[in-house]
């Protein structure tokens, strides 16, 4: 900027030697005069501020930056306080034990792995024994191990139970349940003294729970028409009818704000099947959907069926969007 005005001074007292009275090139000098001197005001004023602020940006206490087990003090302790605030997973006898203890595991952030062996030789025609361990797969603590059974489903089930109690005497030997353990547990006692132990049912909603206490427990046909929708929207659908019962529970696992991370945990009629990791709802939702229609074909909740089509037409594509939460059917 300053070697215009240099120009444009120059440009002038030159004009002024050949026209020495111009009143137009005398004004013009003044102007380029003001001008400059303007904006060397302008510029001093602005150094001024920056100098300010540098000084306080300067005088303000530096972030320390953590160390590496100052880091992993920071994140044990956050898991800590999480597993402190986090009601224990009811301790009801009956088959809903590994989703409840699934969704604790979810609340808390803890990663919880289940490994079930088989024990059987089934082409020497011996009976189905399988052996389940489950390991806490954030800090890496067995469980539960060793709980056999006749059907995977049972074992486990039954060594999430066995999760279920150690989580509890765990607590207790701490002195740590907060106020929702302590009012359950005391139900608990009291109906177990009684004779008449809780039962809890798993999360179904009214209308579906109608429908499959009504409905025969035979394999529901799929039709072609039906098997050429998205595993995410022909579930939705399933769900909607009534046939079985698809259920998506959706974190933000973010470790920070600059990384995306969504967990997905997905339940067919009450049973946990699988969890995936992905950047969005969208693709965790979808990744888990895929394993759930797989596992509803495993377990015969569904069959292939490529005859008439007539009578699943009607409904093939009529889809509707049940995902109303972050804990929703599908999306």
């Amino acid at each position: 900027m300053e070697h215009r005005y240099t120009e444009a001074k120059e440009i002038v007292e030159k004009a002024l030697t050949m026209y020495p009275e111009n009143a137009q090139y005398l004004h013009l000098k003044k102007e380029i005069k003001a001008t400059e001197w303007k904006e060397a005001l302008q510029q001093a004023e602005l150094a001024e501020i920056r100098a300010k602020q540098l000084q306080t940006a300067m005088a303000m206490p530096k972030k320390a930056t953590l160390t590496e087990e100052e880091q992993e003090l920071q994140w044990k302790l956050e898991m800590q306080k999480r597993i402190d605030e986090t009601p224990l997973p009811t301790k009801e006898d009956d088959t809903f034990a590994a989703s409840r203890l699934n969704d604790y595991f979810t609340k808390t952030k803890q990663r919880l792995m289940v490994d079930i062996r088989t024990c059987h030789n089934s082409n020497a025609g011996e009976e189905a024994l399988f052996e389940c361990a489950i390991v806490n797969g954030t800090t890496g603590e067995v469980l539960a191990a060793n709980v056999q059974g006749a059907s995977k489903k049972f074992v486990k089930n039954e060594a999430c139970k066995i999760v279920i109690e150690k989580l509890w005497n765990d607590k207790q030997a701490a002195d740590k349940l907060i106020p929702e353990d302590m009012a359950y547990l005391e139900r608990f006692e009291r109906a177990k003294a009684s004779g008449h132990p809780l039962v809890k049912e798993a999360t179904v909603p009214a209308k579906i729970k109608q429908t499959l206490k009504s409905s025969p427990q035979l394999p529901t046909r799929v039709s072609w028409l039906e098997r050429q929708l998205p595993p995410l929207s022909l579930l939705n659908q399933l769900t909607q009818r009534g046939t079985l019962q698809a259920r998506f529970d959706i974190e933000d696992v973010s470790p920070n704000k600059g990384v995306t991370e969504f967990k997905c945990v997905g339940y067919l009629d009450g049973d946990y099947v699988a969890t995936a990791n992905a950047i969005s709802k969208k693709k965790a939702r979808t990744e888990v959907a895929q394993r759930m229609l797989a596992a509803a074909y495993e377990k015969n909740l569904l069959m292939v069926y490529d005859g008439s089509t007539d009578e699943d037409e009607n409904g093939a594509h009529d889809e509707k969007n049940l995902d109303g939460s972050e804990h929703a059917t599908a999306d």
